[in-house]
C-alpha cells in the first residue's frame, strides 16, 4: 500500500492508534512503554476508546496499564469532518463493515461527553468495563441511568450492566474503604444505595467522612433521598450530621415520609434550630420544615419551632424596647 502524506503522517504523529487500527499486538506493547498512550486524538478520542470500538479488547489492560487516560471525553461527535476522518481510517464509518452494535454507536451515541467506560457499557463489554472500574475510572456512567445497551429498554433489561455496578462496590470495598479513591466514595455510596446495599453505603459515607470528604450537595441528597424512602435512619442522621445542608434538598422533594425517619429527623431538626445550629437555605426553609414536620405527623416538632420562633420575636421585641429606653435616658 501506497503511503500517502496524510496517512504517513497518521502513522508517524500516532504510532500506537496505528498499532491498534492494524491489530499488532507486539507493537502496541512496545509503545506503551513509551507514554503513547497518553496521547488523545481529535475530538479527544483516546486509545482506550479506539481499542474498545475495534474489539481490540486484549490490548485494555495494557492500556489502562500505561497511562491511558481513563476519563478523558469526547469533545466531537462522529459527524464532525475531523472525528470522521480519522474514524474512517480505522475503517469504523457508517459505510464500513462493522457489527450493528458499534455501528449504532457510531450512528447515534458518539457525541461530546461521551468517555470510555461508558462506551464499554455500551457495546456490553463488561470485562472492559470492569477492568476501567478497577483502573479507577470515574462511576457516573454506571449513576445516570442511561440504557446500558443502545438497543435494551432501561425499564425492562436485566443484563450484566447491573454486574458492573455490584462490582466495583465490592472492588473498592474489597480492598478496604480507606484506601478508595477519595473522588469515587460518593460515587460508590450512591451505587451501593442503588443496588440495595445500605450498609455498604454507609461503610463509604463514613469512610468519606472519617478523609474529611465533603460530598457534592447534588450526591448528598440522592443519598439523603434513598436513605429517606428505605427507612434507613442511621444513614439519614449521617448525612443531616455531615451534609446538612442536604436536608433542605430532602424537604423540598418529599412530603411523605416512613415514620422511623420522621420520628428520628424531625424532633433532631426542632432541636437543631432552638439550638441555633440549624443552617437555613432561604426565607423559605422555616415554613417548609413547619409544613413538612405537621405532614410527617410530627405536630410536637412543628410546635417547638413555632414557639423557638415566637420567643426569638418577642427577645427581639425586648431588644428594641431596652435600646429605646436606654436612648432617651442619655437624651
Amino acid at each position: 500500500m501506497v503511503r500517502t502524506r496524510s496517512r504517513a503522517s497518521f502513522e508517524d504523529d500516532f504510532q500506537l492508534f496505528h498499532a491498534i487500527i492494524a491489530g499488532n499486538a507486539a507493537t502496541v506493547a512496545a509503545l506503551c512503554a513509551t507514554g503513547e498512550a497518553a496521547k488523545c486524538g481529535p475530538g479527544n478520542l483516546s486509545a482506550l476508546m479506539l481499542a474498545i470500538l475495534l474489539d481490540r479488547d486484549s490490548v485494555v489492560p495494557q492500556l489502562t496499564a500505561a497511562g491511558a487516560p481513563l476519563d478523558v471525553a469526547l469533545t466531537l461527535s462522529s459527524t464532525a469532518a475531523e472525528m470522521h476522518m480519522w474514524l474512517a481510517a480505522a475503517q469504523l464509518t457508517g459505510d464500513a463493515a462493522v457489527r450493528h452494535e458499534v455501528r449504532t454507536v457510531l450512528q447515534y451515541k458518539m457525541k461530546p461527553g461521551l468517555c470510555a467506560l461508558e462506551l464499554a457499557l455500551l457495546l456490553s463489554k463488561w470485562e472492559q468495563a470492569k477492568l476501567l472500574v478497577a483502573a479507577g475510572a470515574d462511576l457516573q456512567p454506571l449513576l445516570t441511568g442511561r440504557h446500558c445497551r443502545v438497543w435494551c429498554n432501561p425499564d425492562t433489561c436485566t443484563c450484566a450492566w447491573k454486574q458492573v455496578k455490584q462490582y466495583a462496590v465490592s472492588h473498592y470495598s474489597g480492598q478496604g474503604w480507606s484506601v478508595a479513591p477519595v473522588a469515587r466514595l460518593a460515587q460508590l455510596a450512591l451505587l451501593a444505595m442503588q443496588d440495595g446495599q445500605p450498609d455498604m453505603c454507609l461503610a463509604a459515607l463514613l469512610a468519606a467522612a472519617d478523609r474529611g470528604v465533603q460530598l457534592s450537595m447534588a450526591s448528598a441528597v440522592a443519598v439523603l433521598e434513598h436513605a429517606a424512602a428505605g427507612a434507613h435512619v442511621d444513614m439519614v442522621m449521617h448525612m443531616v450530621q455531615h451534609s446538612p445542608g442536604s436536608v433542605w434538598g430532602l424537604l423540598q422533594g418529599s412530603d411523605r415520609f416512613q415514620p422511623a425517619v420522621a420520628k428520628a429527623l424531625f424532633p433532631h431538626l426542632a432541636q437543631q434550630f432552638v439550638e441555633g445550629t440549624l443552617e437555613m437555605e432561604s426565607q423559605r426553609s422555616l415554613p417548609l420544615l413547619v409544613e413538612r414536620a405537621l405532614q410527617a405527623n410530627q405536630p410536637i416538632a412543628a410546635f417547638t419551632v413555632l414557639h423557638a420562633v415566637a420567643e426569638i420575636k418577642q427577645g427581639r421585641q425586648r431588644q428594641r424596647q431596652m435600646e429605646e429606653r436606654e436612648q432617651q435616658r442619655r437624651q
